[in-house]
């Protein structure tokens, strides 16, 4: 009897990494951003100092949002070469957030010359880091694309290759 009862508890032993393993993959533990892949609620203060919410965003075009931190280094390279290429992300909406200090938000939007782009890019800040969680965002820059009908098409964490942005925000 002693051994039949060792028996089974070995088995239950051996079975319970697969149980963990297949709770893990349920649908509930997936990010958020990816089991409801649409623009989640956005509330920053953008450098002009008014609220900008999901209002505000443009009707039937490509979204892309971009969580970043002003003393990230990849996220600088991220905002230059989008500058440097703005001409490819025209008809698409670029919204970028930052938990930072208004002030040090305001000094990387003059700093980056995002002043010149209003038509493109949105800048503010987000001191709540409600987006940094629902992303669930472990490194900066964190990119995610909506296409026009506001479904989510692109998500990364870190330097994307322009190509790779415009590619997914000029998708049909």
């Amino acid at each position: 009897m002693k051994q039949l009862i060792s028996l089974c508890i070995c088995l239950c032993l051996a079975a319970a990494p697969c149980l963990v393993s297949a709770q893990s993959q349920s649908p509930a533990s997936e990010p958020n951003y990816l089991r409801y892949p649409v623009i989640p609620p956005i509330s920053m203060t953008t450098a002009s100092g008014k609220v900008f919410t999901n209002a505000d965003i443009k009707k039937h075009k490509p979204v892309m949002i971009m969580l970043f931190s002003v003393d990230c280094e990849h996220c600088q390279h991220e905002t230059q070469d989008i500058t440097s290429h703005i001409s490819q992300f025209k008809g698409a909406q670029l919204i970028m957030i930052t938990p930072s200090a208004h002030s040090e938000m305001y000094a990387f939007y003059q700093g980056y010359g995002i002043s010149k782009y209003p038509d493109v890019i949105t800048m503010g800040t987000d001191s709540t880091r409600r987006l940094n969680m629902f992303y669930q965002q472990r490194f900066f820059p964190g990119i995610y694309i909506y296409n026009k009908d506001n479904h989510l098409v692109y998500h990364h964490e870190g330097t994307a290759k322009i190509d790779t942005l415009v590619h997914y925000l000029h998708q049909r």
